[in-house]
Parts: structure tokens; C-alpha cells; sequence
């Protein structure tokens, strides 16, 4: 388990690695064909797309869950027909509400989007649904790969797909436009539906062709775990998007790309954790079958783990952002900037609470986080109005920063309290000496950056002197931490069985 569970670790940083280099190679290139307002357009139009999904009735979430349940009572066959009810119950469900919603969407973003932009957001509005269609079937999949503890074929359908995206972009774009753009996402999706159909036949041996069993026990029970599931999946789906329609009533289109484009590096370094961390989700889930107390331990140790890896992550993130500005967009961006460092620090809270997130997950114990999600989403609507009002496109990206971080502190609260653990060392006195270090490091290096800006050094001097500061603020906070003398140790152990068993 210990092996399979490293590998699938790994695959998954791999996988996020990638996607991470691949959107900054794309949004770069679709900066300089399309400009930033029709990469708003665009954003606005896939995240109006994405409300249509709440038809999912949880299923994409039930997926690891009862796949790894079932396959944990060595019940193959049943776990199979999981995955099939799912995927026919997801297709009919969802297509047949894009189908009906097509009319609600056009008429929608009539009202959001300025009029110059109207035209380019009709034409691409069948391509968003068809590859919406596609992501979400490409989705089950996905979740019955983690459930088969087989991160490492999912990693490779990802990585295939990241790449088919890119290479069809550049072909596409140049020649459609952001018409391109958005053909370039349909044929993404549908590679990752044919590519992840076969990485699960090969994890589920006695799959069919094509899926085609389904049965009521399974969806009534599927269903009934995603109730919870199902309401935080629609108040996720409503949140980001919620953001953007308040960018443009309270700021512009360009303002919306450049939250499109922050939101997605952040997203990206904080996969980095997040993804490597949810192939806990099964062995939760497995322990909670067979062995319940050993959860506890598993999550203290997890939570360890997550703070030691991500606070310098995000504190250097954070730091980095004029540099990621410069070399990404080609100048210094100020509400690029001031966007990348609040919603840093946001992600970086909610990026701690995942261990509990997962533990509850994991064990099917979904109150907490269906509290957690609505409390992220009252804020951010209450919040993005009122402050929207007050400061712009400033307030409503700092409701979004808010909520997303009061929101996430509910569950881990509520963990904790649940399972009475007092002795979380993510509170101990040298991880907050860590946080204080990397965190003010951050600072230092934003300052510093900023009077580099104002006696007009060498852009190029100015990125690399950033990113190498950045570089030994980590490595420095790491190499006093404590935690890294026990890892060092567990590696070498490690690597020191694998080259004996050679």
C-alpha cells in the first residue's frame, strides 16, 4: 500500500507540474493572438457554462468514494457497475440539461456582457456546453482511477490531454480566433474521455466496451451520499463564477482575465498539494472499513506534512507575483499583481484545512464541508456586492479572498473538535516561527522588488534576482525546520529498500 500510495503521490505532482507549464506556455501565446479581454470573454463564458452542472447530482464525488469502498471488500464486480450507473446517470442528467438551460445561457450573458463582447460569446457558448459535457464524463473516470489507488494513469490522461490542448491551441487560435480556443477545448475533452475509458479498463479488468449497466440500488445510494455532496458542489460551482460576473458589472473584461489568470497559477502551485494529497481520499475510506482509529493518526500526520510543504509554496508564490507579471504578461500588471497576492494568502488557508476536507471525505461525514461550502458562498455574494460598491473590482476580489478563507477554517474547526485533537502541530511554536519567516521573507522580497521597479533596473536583473531570493528564502526555511531531519532519513530508507530489492 505504502509503495502504491508514494507512487500515486508522485504521479500526481507530475501531472500538475505539467498542466502548471502548460498554461503558462497557452495563456502566454493566447495573450499575444487574442488579447486579454477575449481571454475574459472566455472566462466569463465557461464559468456561466459551468453553473449547468449542479444536474450532477454528486455523482462525480460518489465515484471514488463507493469505487474504493467496494473494491476494499473485495466486491470488483460491484465497484464496476458504481462506475457504469454513474456515468449513464451523469451523461442523460447533464446533457439533457445543458440541452434545455442553451436559451437561460444565451440570455444570461446578454446581461453581463458588455455588447462589444456579445457576438464572440454566442459563437463559443455550444462549444463551452459541448466540452462541459465532455470534462464532467472524463470526470467519472477520473474518480474511478483514484478509487482504483491508479493516480498514476490518471496523471498520464492528464498530462496527454494538457498537451493535445496546447498543440490544437496553437493551431487553432491563430486561425479561428477564440473560436479556436474554444474548438481546442472540445477536442480536449474528448481525448480525455477516450484516453481516461481505456486507463480504466486497464485499472477494472471486467469492464465493458461501453458502459451499460446500471442499477437503481447503487444511484439510490450514490445519491444519497451526494446530497451533502451535491450541495457543495453547487455552491463551488457558483462561487468563482459569482466573482467574475461581479468583476465586470464593478470593473471590466480585462479585469476578469487577469483574475482568470492569477486564479489559475495559484490553482495550479496549490495542486501541487492538494492533487498529491486527495489520493489520501481512498485510504481514508479504506481505513474507515476496516480500521477507524488509525484515521486519526493518518490525518495528524498528513496535516504536518501539508503545513511543512505549503507555507513556503505560497509565501514564495506570493513573492514572486511582480516577476510572474513581468515574464508572463510582459509588463508590471498592478491588479494582476495585487491579485495574485491576495488570493495567495487565501489558498494558502484553504490549502491547510485539506487534510480535513479529505479525512471527512474519505469517511463520508459530509455536514461540516456542506457548512463549510455555504458559508464560503453567502460571504462571497454578501460580500462581492457590498464591497463591490464601496471599492470596485478591489472589494469584490477581497470577498472572494474572505470567504474562501473563513469558509475553509469551518472544517478544520470542526475536525478537531469532533475528534478532540488538541495537539495539532500545525499550532507549535516552530511551525509558527516557519510561517512568520517564510511569510515576512515574502514581504521583504515584494519590498524589495518594488524600489527595483522605481530606479528602472534591468527587467530580466529584476526576475532573476527575485526568483533566486525566493529560491533560498525556501530553501533556508525548510532546512531549519525540524520536520525536514525526519524525512531526509525516511527517503534514504526508502530508496536504500528499493535498491536492495534490485
Amino acid at each position: 500500500m505504502s509503495d502504491r500510495l508514494l507512487k500515486n503521490l508522485c504521479s500526481a505532482a507530475g501531472q500538475t507540474v505539467v498542466q502548471t507549464a502548460v498554461l503558462v506556455l497557452l495563456y502566454r501565446y493566447l495573450l499575444h493572438t487574442i488579447g486579454i479581454e477575449k481571454l475574459g470573454v472566455w472566462s466569463v463564458v465557461l464559468a456561466t457554462t459551468s453553473a449547468s452542472r449542479v444536474s450532477e447530482l454528486g455523482l462525480s464525488g460518489s465515484v471514488t468514494k463507493f469505487v474504493a469502498k467496494y473494491r476494499a471488500q473485495k466486491l470488483d464486480r460491484v465497484a464496476e457497475e458504481v462506475l457504469q450507473t454513474a456515468a449513464i446517470s451523469l451523461s442523460l442528467a447533464l446533457g439533457a440539461v445543458l440541452f434545455i438551460s442553451y436559451p437561460a445561457l444565451a440570455w444570461a450573458l446578454k446581461h453581463i456582457l458588455p455588447p462589444a463582447s456579445l457576438a464572440d460569446a454566442e459563437l463559443i457558448l455550444p462549444f463551452a456546453m459541448v466540452s462541459l459535457w465532455l470534462t464532467s464524463m472524463a470526470g467519472v473516470w477520473m474518480g474511478g482511477l483514484d478509487g482504483c489507488l491508479r493516480s498514476d494513469l490518471r496523471a498520464a490522461v492528464t498530462i496527454i490531454g494538457s498537451f493535445s490542448f496546447l498543440l490544437l491551441s496553437l493551431v487553432t487560435v491563430k486561425r479561428y480566433g477564440l473560436t479556436g480556443l474554444a474548438l481546442a477545448q472540445v477536442a480536449q475533452g474528448a481525448i480525455l474521455v477516450c484516453l481516461g475509458w481505456i486507463a480504466l479498463r486497464r485499472a477494472m479488468h471486467s469492464l465493458p466496451l461501453l458502459p451499460t449497466c446500471w442499477k437503481g440500488r447503487l444511484f439510490k445510494e450514490m445519491v444519497g451520499y451526494g446530497a451533502n455532496l451535491q450541495v457543495n458542489s453547487v455552491v463551488t460551482l457558483l462561487f468563482e463564477p459569482t466573482t467574475k460576473v461581479l468583476l465586470v458589472r464593478f470593473g471590466d473584461l480585462a479585469t476578469v482575465g487577469y483574475f482568470e489568470m492569477a486564479q489559475r497559477v495559484v490553482a495550479k502551485v496549490r495542486a501541487l498539494a492538494v492533487e498529491s494529497n486527495q489520493v489520501i481520499v481512498p485510504v481514508f475510506a479504506e481505513l474507515h472499513e476496516k480500521d477507524y482509529g488509525k484515521t486519526r493518526a493518518l490525518y495528524l500526520r498528513n496535516l504536518e506534512y501539508m503545513a511543512f510543504v505549503v507555507t513556503p509554496v505560497f509565501a514564495a508564490l506570493a513573492a514572486l507575483a511582480p516577476a510572474i507579471s513581468e515574464a508572463w504578461i510582459g509588463r508590471y500588471e498592478v491588479s494582476f499583481v495585487a491579485i495574485v497576492i491576495l488570493i495567495s494568502l487565501a489558498w494558502f488557508v484553504n490549502t491547510l484545512t485539506a487534510p480535513a476536507y479529505f479525512a471527512y471525505l474519505g469517511g463520508g461525514k459530509l455536514g461540516w464541508i456542506t457548512i463549510s461550502h455555504l458559508v464560503m458562498g453567502a460571504v462571497n455574494a454578501i460580500g462581492g456586492i457590498a464591497l463591490g460598491k464601496l471599492f470596485g473590482w478591489q472589494g469584490v476580489t477581497a470577498a472572494f479572498c474572505i470567504a474562501l478563507a473563513l469558509g475553509s477554517v469551518v472544517t478544520t474547526w470542526a475536525y478537531h473538535r469532533e475528534n478532540r485533537i488538541v495537539e495539532a502541530s500545525i499550532f507549535a511554536a516552530h511551525n509558527l516561527a516557519f510561517g512568520i519567516t517564510c511569510f515576512g521573507g515574502a514581504a521583504l522580497l515584494l519590498v524589495t522588488y518594488s524600489a527595483a521597479l522605481a530606479i528602472d533596473a534591468s527587467k530580466w536583473l529584476r526576475i532573476g534576482s527575485s526568483a533566486a531570493a525566493a529560491l533560498i528564502l525556501i530553501s533556508a526555511a525548510i532546512w531549519i525546520h525540524p520536520l525536514r531531519q525526519r524525512i531526509v532519513p525516511e527517503v534514504m530508507a526508502r530508496l536504500r529498500r528499493k535498491l536492495a530489492t534490485k
